[in-house]
């Protein structure tokens, strides 16, 4: 086993080449582990190990169902059990199941290689570059999509077989990327291309997060968004600006702040996973993920942040502590 990459800074990572990882979440099957997706693959990353455990897909673009399963960027899944995950197959528009146990892929939604949209049946509904899925909060067998350029949030029912469109609106869902749900107030948030939204559950109403000063929240190309254990606070991933940006909407304002400014030049986080429990942020950039660990509710800096390793030493004193992912 090769060993892990290193800076100067006492941080560990665990190495994810060929790839990047743009999706991360814990292993329901096995919580010491992180689901990590890749750009043509999906793999899992032990606390012990360097190198990821691929699960399905080759690593290179296409598409081929089975246990030589090929993919075409995935860009999010979810876990329906600790052994069946769907895949968005951003770039086959369909929805993708992997059957871990028999390492076997299907198609579960959608028709690979075919775009559009239209509802119904699985095998008969079409999606345009799917970008994001995620569990429902009923607890059933129910999931969202983010259907990027149909600009929709759409619902898969395993349970019936029936594909809907929850909401599609070109206006206020502009190719929208990430979602999550809060259950604290039957919410769900959505990020997209220059903006982030909350949408009612019930009431399907859009709303775009406003600061307190009544602005627009400034965010560039925002891709990740994740619930911590604050369930009013989000973090979302800000490519172009490479910070992690905090949303913070308790008491019904939204404030926003810098959390972390991303110390590797020419580099940007790709995908957030908040470990609740362990109080654990890991974050992805290209080839590697970093864990570090929250100490305090806001790990903001009121401190000019340079694009050094020295800047992330900075805040990690206020409001991290180093921890070893492998």
């Amino acid at each position: 086993m090769s060993s892990c990459r290193q800076f100067s800074a006492p941080l560990r990572y665990a190495s994810t080449r060929p790839s990047t990882a743009l999706h991360l979440e814990e292993d329901i099957s096995d919580p010491s582990e992180l689901l990590a997706a890749y750009f043509g693959s999906i793999g899992s990353i032990e606390a012990g190990g360097c190198e990821p455990r691929y699960i399905a897909g080759s690593g290179n673009a296409g598409y081929r169902d089975g246990r030589n399963a090929m993919f075409d960027e995935i860009t999010g899944f979810a876990q329906v059990s600790g052994n069946i995950v769907l895949i968005a197959d951003h770039g086959n528009n369909c929805i993708r199941k992997v059957d871990r146990q028999q390492r076997l892929t299907s198609t579960a939604a959608g028709k690979c290689g075919d775009a559009g949209w239209r509802d119904g049946s699985l095998g008969n509904s079409r999606f345009s570059q799917p970008y994001n899925i995620i569990k429902s909060s009923t607890g059933n067998n129910t999931f969202f999509v983010t259907d990027h350029n149909n600009h929709a949030i759409r619902e898969i029912n395993l349970d019936s077989g029936i594909v809907s469109t929850f909401l599609k609106d070109e206006d206020n869902l502009y190719f929208p990327i990430a979602m999550v749900i809060d259950n604290t107030n039957n919410k769900m948030y959505v990020t997209m291309r220059y903006s982030v939204v909350s949408i009612g559950l019930d009431s399907r109403r859009i709303q775009k997060l406003s600061d307190n000063r009544g602005d627009k929240i400034a965010l560039v190309r925002p891709g990740v968004i994740i619930i911590t254990d604050n369930p009013r606070d989000y973090y979302l991933r800000n490519r172009k600006r490479s910070v992690i940006t905090q949303i913070d909407t308790t008491g019904g304002n939204v404030t926003s702040r810098a959390a972390l400014v991303w110390p590797h030049k020419n580099e940007y986080p790709q995908s957030l996973f908040f470990n609740a429990s362990q109080k654990t942020l890991y974050i992805s950039e290209r080839d590697i993920i970093v864990s570090l660990q929250v100490t305090c509710k806001y790990f903001h800096s009121e401190k000019k942040i340079a694009a050094t390793t020295q800047a992330l030493i900075s805040i990690t004193s206020q409001c991290f502590s180093t921890r070893k992912i492998v």
